[in-house]
């Protein structure tokens, strides 16, 4: 846990926006995207979240995958 703190997004360092793609009962699928806007140039990262509710509406189940999605990095140092 100590290293997911240690990597937290901070205000006003990204942009976010996001849809719900689909609700089934409980479950849901909603689908992000993340700016890095303060980084050089800009990381984008995709984002699917699968999340199921409990009965008193918070999430009881959390799933999340990323993927960068613009990468200008060069894959190889020189």
């Amino acid at each position: 846990m100590a290293e997911w703190l240690g990597r937290k997004d901070e205000p006003g360092d990204h942009a976010f926006r996001w849809e719900i793609l689909a609700m089934d009962g409980d479950l849901g699928f909603v689908r992000g995207w993340t700016t890095y806007t303060q980084e050089t140039p800009p990381k984008e990262y995709g984002n699917l979240w699968v999340v199921r509710l409990a009965d008193d509406g918070r999430a009881s189940e959390y799933t999340e995958w990323w993927v960068r999605v613009r990468d200008t990095t060069p894959p190889f140092p020189g």
